[in-house]
Parts: C-alpha cells; structure tokens; sequence
C-alpha cells in the first residue's frame, strides 16, 4: 500500500484483526505466504462504505487542472462499484472490463459465470476524471460516449445492462 509506513499498516491491520474484521490464513503453495482477508463481520461494513460513497460523490470539489490525485482502482471501486445494483442484475451473467488511465479492472461476472475463462460482454476505455464528471453530474454517461471520452466495444445491450446494474443514467442514487 502506497503512503503508509510499515508499522502504520501493522497497527492497523492488528487493530482491525483485533476488532474481528480481518483474519489471517496462509496461502497454499506456490504462493505460500500469510495474507489479511476480511471475516464475514467485516464484510458486514461493505453497505455502509457503499452508501457513504454515494452521498459523497455530489460533495466532490472540482479537481484541479491537470491532477493527478485520483488513481484508476479508486475511481472504479469509489465511483462504479458503489452504485452496483442486485436488483437490476438479477439475471443477467455478463463480465465487465474497464480500462481507466491504461489500467486494466476487471469487474466480476454479474451472475454467476467465471470471468476468467471467457471474454469480457463489454470494455470500457475512459479517464478517472471523466467518471467523476458522470457521477458529479457534469456531463452525463450518454454525452461522454457519444463525444468519445469513454470508448465502447461490446454489444448495446451489454452497455445498456452496465448501465442500469451501475446506475449511470439514474437522476438520484
């Protein structure tokens, strides 16, 4: 983890070991090492985080020209993923792609194929400051790809299901 000392994550995966939100359990090998995986408790917390960055997004300021600061897996996991919908995804078994800033995120199957041994239905190609604009409202999802600032290649109908489990479009979240 980038920005944090090593002690600083020590106590704090101690403190949240000792809290009973992450375990420790050795991997098998070749890997063969200690790792932190989140317990069903911690788990528990996954909603709540969701909802924050919900609310969230429409206090964002404006970044400032030519920032940096806002990394692809924190765009997707801040700006995408907390707005995933079950509902609207009952169904559907489909495997998302999105390549932000050159990185690749591979978003799980929505049902319940296995995304590694197929192609992704849909990829998405677009910047992190073009997702915050959508989720800030100051373009909509339809405008940044019709203009090109996120580059489709997939089915409509895959693009329309990633639209609605994801709710780029919705008017209020």
């Amino acid at each position: 983890m980038r920005g944090i000392t090593p002690s600083v994550l020590t106590d704090r995966l101690r403190s949240l070991s000792e809290h009973g939100l992450v375990e420790t359990k050795e991997l098998p090998p070749p890997a063969a090492r200690t790792v932190y995986a989140t317990t069903d408790r911690g788990r528990e917390v996954v909603p709540v985080l969701r909802a924050l960055a919900r609310f969230g997004v429409a206090l964002l300021e404006e970044p400032p020209e030519g920032t940096t600061l806002l990394r692809p897996a924190y765009a997707v996991y801040g700006l995408v993923t907390p707005f995933y919908d079950a509902g609207a995804a009952a169904g559907i078994d489909e495997r998302y792609v999105l390549v932000v800033d050159d990185v690749v995120i591979e978003l799980d199957a929505v049902g319940r194929g296995d995304p590694g041994r197929r192609p992704a239905d849909l990829v998405l190609t677009t910047s992190a400051l073009v997702l915050l604009d959508v989720r800030r409202r100051v373009a909509t999802f339809d405008e940044v790809v019709a203009d090109g600032r996120i580059a489709v290649e997939g089915s409509p109908a895959a693009l329309a299901n990633f639209t609605r489990i994801f709710r780029f479009g919705v008017a209020r979240v």
